[in-house]
């Protein structure tokens, strides 16, 4: 996949994953009718709202990273060519599916990372393959 395909594909998928999963179903579910705050407790919306906005830009850096670093996307039908090794993870994502899946692609050149790369321990230099 080339980078131009890779950043139209991934651009694709970053409007259409969150208008499903934060527009349609949330419609789906409530209709956008407001229920009660979550323990009577208005704050837990501002908390949710907060975090939703904290989240942003580790998403879109972590789909420009797949275009980009990976020629591919975050979607399962089209993903990465090349093992991306930078940026932000999430822990069960990563061990339950990530990394198996990684293996059984990238084989020997994923193994040679996770020896060089301790798992959530950030390095003060990058690390590069020999």
């Amino acid at each position: 996949m080339s980078k131009a395909i890779a950043v139209l594909s991934s651009a694709l998928f970053f409007v259409i994953a969150p208008l499903v999963l934060a527009g349609f179903v949330p419609w789906w579910v409530t209709q956008w009718e407001f229920r009660p705050a979550f323990f009577g407790v208005d704050l837990t919306r501002i908390l949710g709202g907060t975090l939703i906005i904290v989240g942003v830009p580790g998403l879109v850096d972590s789909f420009i990273r797949f275009a980009l670093e990976g020629l591919g996307t975050p979607a399962p039908n089209a993903p990465t060519q090349k093992l991306v090794v930078t940026g932000l993870f999430f822990h069960v994502f990563v061990v339950m599916y990530e990394e198996p899946t990684l293996k059984q692609t990238f084989g020997t050149e994923y193994e040679s990372f996770r020896t060089n790369m301790p798992r959530w321990i950030a390095r003060l230099t990058p690390w590069r393959a020999a």
